[in-house]
């Protein structure tokens, strides 16, 4: 995953996420990765690049599952609007469901036949 953009979208470095998934497996405990699908902005998370990095680093734990798939969606806006501040995601779209099923298979065709891809 890029750490840039990892960033711009969390506002938290990546290094504290691979840190914490290391020490999930180091203890062969089994997890899923969840992975916010953003489409068509400057943040989204469907380039190659950025699939073929989630892919491998999946693929590298044995005891990961798979991948939950989360599609971005606006529920939680009115929290941000409720405390004042503004919302940093503000304009992008929720994707279709043929974005999704899209989104699912790119994901799909990289992990290996162990692995899962769930959609939340």
């Amino acid at each position: 995953f890029d750490p840039d953009l990892h960033y711009e979208i969390s506002k938290l470095h990546i290094n504290h996420l691979y840190d914490f998934v290391k020490a999930i497996d180091n203890q062969k405990a089994s997890f899923m990765i969840r992975y916010v699908y953003i489409p068509d902005s400057p943040f989204r998370t469907d380039s190659d690049r950025e699939l073929d990095a989630l892919a491998a680093f999946v693929n590298a734990r044995p005891h990961c599952r798979g991948v939950e798939l989360l599609p971005y969606h606006r529920l939680g806006v009115h929290k941000w609007e409720a405390l004042g501040i503004k919302y940093p995601l503000e304009g992008l779209k929720t994707p279709t469901r043929e974005q999704i099923s899209d989104m699912r298979t790119k994901i799909s065709t990289r992990l290996d036949d162990s692995k899962q891809i769930l959609l939340a």
